[in-house]
């Protein structure tokens, strides 16, 4: 019973990159879904998208988001998940950003 081989993404092949996305409109959600997409559509990406975190004012609406395209969390407030170490790329989808705005931190 010993031939199961993990290649999970706990095996370690490929990192996990934490992403946050500012905007839980249809931008938004286009994105995450896209996200979720990546591993079915190449077959070896630099990296597996971690969705940490999705922002949105409307605490109902991406608490919504955020359970429907799987996210660890949400936010309320953008600066709060801008400051989140588990986040290494930011998208912005919100009339206070330039649309589409893509932003990579480094610590």
């Amino acid at each position: 019973m010993n031939d199961f081989y993990d290649c999970s993404r706990e095996s370690g092949l490929i990192p996990e990159i934490g992403v946050g996305v500012i905007g839980h409109g249809f931008m938004g959600k286009v994105h995450s879904n896209a996200y979720l997409k990546i591993p079915f559509s190449y077959p070896e990406p630099p990296g597996h998208p971690d969705l940490v975190a999705i922002c949105g004012r409307n605490k109902a609406a991406v608490r919504d988001v955020a359970h429907r395209m799987k996210y660890r969390g949400y936010y309320t407030d953008w600066e709060k998940l801008i400051d989140d170490p588990r986040i290494r790329i930011v998208e912005a989808f919100h009339s206070s950003f330039s649309s589409g705005s893509r932003v990579q931190l480094d610590y």
